[in-house]
């Protein structure tokens, strides 16, 4: 695997990462401290993070790459 590779599916699992703790918070008691405006740009940033995130996965399919489970990295 090219080094280009490796970190495609490194920047991946990171994001990955990210998206489930985002996902987390969005969804604690502590989100709820957040006004309506702040909740609404953190889940149009988890949006988008979700939607860069398809676009690594899509990018890792074409070179034939392995792309691990969201179990695989938490």
């Amino acid at each position: 695997m090219e080094d280009w590779q490796t970190r495609i599916i490194d920047e991946y699992c990171e994001l990955t990462k990210r998206c489930l703790k985002l996902q987390d918070f969005l969804e604690s008691d502590a989100a709820k401290d957040l006004s309506a405006a702040d909740v609404a740009l953190l889940k149009t940033q988890y949006s988008y993070m979700n939607w860069y995130r398809d676009i690594l996965m899509i990018r890792i399919e074409r070179f034939g790459g392995t792309i691990p489970s969201d179990e695989d990295m938490v």
